[in-house]
């Protein structure tokens, strides 16, 4: 009995310090992202002022610069629609000519990516990475209240950790498709273009083959979560569930 009892003492014990290296991490990578995010958004406005454009929802060469916030770009009129902006804060994050002006989508001649998409992908993944930072920043002070015994800590926090499980491959997500549809239409930055590669290709054949993938990969991640919380609940060794036959 004396083993037992100290054999489950260790296994809580490393139980504690797991979820607690689990926060500490999350924690200090999100806040290095920052830095990285500022760095990437420099080389960005020098070497893609297209997408640096787009991002900022910066229609017109020669206006004022404002940090859009939320909005729905619009292409057709050329404008952010129920914008939400920062007057002023954008101009550290446009690209500029050899003059010193600040260019706007119109300085591209059509060949620049689509806004809308590449404007939002942008907010969702900096969202999502604050939903992390704060969820994290809970998990922080309620486990070092509870000794960082996950059994302790409150039900709504223990969901949002089951329900985040995803976020971070969410903003990876985002991120990959920020940079390949923000560099639209090129593959090469003023070189090489995505139809040259790509070559061309019905709406038809793109429409099947993202509605295949999404279906594949759907299926890949219910499987993987399902598997997941069977062995969370269960144990990594299979069992039979109570009330099935073998």
């Amino acid at each position: 009995v004396t083993g037992v009892l100290a054999l489950r003492r260790k296994l809580e014990e490393g139980e504690r310090l797991a979820f607690h290296a689990a926060v500490m991490t999350a924690l200090v990578a999100g806040a290095i992202q920052v830095p990285l995010a500022i760095g990437g958004l420099d080389v960005m406005r020098q070497y893609q002022p297209a997408k640096a454009a787009a991002l900022m929802g910066y229609w017109h060469t020669g206006q004022p610069a404002d940090l859009v916030l939320l909005a729905w770009p619009d292409a057709r009129t050329e404008s952010n629609l129920g914008a939400i902006s920062i007057p002023g804060a954008g101009a550290n994050w446009l690209g500029a000519d050899a003059q010193g002006q600040l260019q706007g989508l119109d300085s591209f001649s059509g060949m620049g990516p689509p806004v809308a998409v590449a404007f939002w992908l942008w907010r969702i993944e900096i969202l999502s990475w604050l939903v992390i930072m704060m969820v994290s920043c809970w998990a922080a002070m309620a486990g070092r209240k509870h000794r960082f015994d996950a059994g302790n800590l409150p039900r709504p926090l223990l969901r949002l950790l089951a329900g985040g499980l995803s976020l971070g491959a969410l903003v990876a997500v985002m991120r990959a498709w920020g940079d390949v549809l923000g560099r639209a239409p090129y593959v090469v930055q003023n070189a090489v273009t995505q139809t040259e590669v790509l070559g061309p290709m019905r709406p038809e054949s793109v429409l099947v083959g993202t509605v295949g993938y999404g279906a594949l990969y759907l299926l890949l991640t219910l499987s993987f979560f399902s598997m997941l919380f069977h062995a969370v609940r269960y144990g990594v060794v299979p069992v039979r569930r109570v009330g099935r036959h073998p």
